[in-house]
Order: C-alpha cells, then sequence, then structure tokens
C-alpha cells in the first residue's frame, strides 16, 4: 500500500526529544525493531532505509531539514525514486489530539502545522497521515510546546503509542485503507 513511510521532525541534537519529533520516533521505533539500519541519501541528504514486506518494497525516510521545509526534501526524494505522493505516509505530532490518540487519515488540510503545510505545498493534498497526539500546551506558547522536551510522563504514554505502531506495523501491508483507518482510529492507550 505505502511505498514511503515519512516522519517529520527537525534536525539535530538539541530536538531529538520534542514533541514536535514524534514523526522521527515513529520511525526510529520501526527501524528498531525491523533491525534495519539509516543510510543518507546521497541526493537529499535526507536518512533512509528500505524494507520489503509481502513482496512489497517500502522506504522510511527522515528528511534532513528542519521540520518547516520538510515537504520541499520530501518532493526531492519522492521525484528521484518516482513515488507517487498517494503513496506516502507521512507520521507527525499532532496538538489536536490527546497524548496516547493516534489517527489516521487520508488528505486534510495542515491545521496550522507548518510541516505538513510544507508537505501539501510541495506534495499535493493526496497523501497519507498517521497523527500522534501530543495534545495542547496548557500554559506555554505553542511554538515553546511543541519545541519543548516531552516530560517523563508523556513519553511513557507515547511509548506505548510507538509499540502499538511497531507492533501493528504488517496491517499497513495486509489490509486496506479503511480497515487499516479502523485498527488504529480505535486504538485506546492502556494506562
Amino acid at each position: 500500500m505505502f511505498e514511503l513511510i515519512v516522519g517529520l521532525g527537525n534536525i539535530g541534537e538539541k530536538y531529538i526529544n520534542n514533541r514536535h519529533n514524534c514523526g522521527f520516533q515513529v520511525i526510529d521505533h520501526i527501524v528498531s525493531y525491523l533491525n534495519l539500519t539509516l543510510n543518507k541519501d546521497s541526493h537529499t541528504g535526507s536518512f533512509f532505509t528500505k524494507h520489503t514486506v509481502n513482496n512489497n518494497k517500502v522506504i522510511f525516510l527522515k528528511p534532513n531539514s528542519f521540520m518547516n521545509l520538510s515537504g520541499q526534501t520530501i518532493r526531492k526524494f519522492c521525484n528521484f525514486y518516482k513515488i507517487d505522493s498517494k503513496n506516502i505516509l507521512i507520521v507527525h505530532d499532532e496538538l489536536d489530539l490527546d497524548i496516547g490518540v493516534i489517527r489516521l487519515k487520508r488528505s486534510g488540510g495542515h491545521a496550522g502545522h507548518n510541516g505538513i503545510r510544507d508537505c501539501i505545498n510541495n506534495l499535493g493534498n493526496e497523501f497519507c497521515r498517521l497523527r500522534v497526539g501530543i495534545g495542547r500546551p496548557k500554559f506555554q506558547t505553542v511554538a515553546d510546546y511543541v519545541l519543548s522536551d516531552h516530560t517523563n510522563d508523556e513519553y511513557m504514554s507515547l511509548k506505548k503509542v510507538f509499540e502499538f505502531t511497531v507492533s501493528k506495523f504488517d496491517d499497513f501491508f495486509n489490509f486496506e485503507f479503511e480497515d487499516l483507518q479502523k485498527v488504529f482510529n480505535g486504538y485506546k492507550l492502556k494506562l
């Protein structure tokens, strides 16, 4: 189903555990689970690896750009590897979902997410999204909140979401999209 699974995030050590880097964190969990190694792409400088599931080839990608420019990098990568945007799943943080909630959807708006805005501007609106809830800030600006690290409690909840995503990885290639939505959109965090 998906030829390319992209995690959104910001590059650099200081951003690794930021709320805004949930996309990178999901990719890291999947790559680790599959015992794969991310390599640097000579065309875009991004980090990627390839895998085969049920004779379906899939590429995992972490763009080597800041979040707000990630669409440009993904477009260059897709142009080189001849990947159509409707075969892309982009994993990203979502303020409008509580921590521990994930949702899978096809197309839609950017809801103020600048990484998704750049993806839409560069790829069109046909790609799918796996939205990882980080909740809204109570006492910080949105920018300060998303560029802050997860609290320990938040990370423990998100780790369960990441592990659930990894456990359902094969479903991406065995289920139709609507059935896959039922799997992910029905997920309830067990506390």
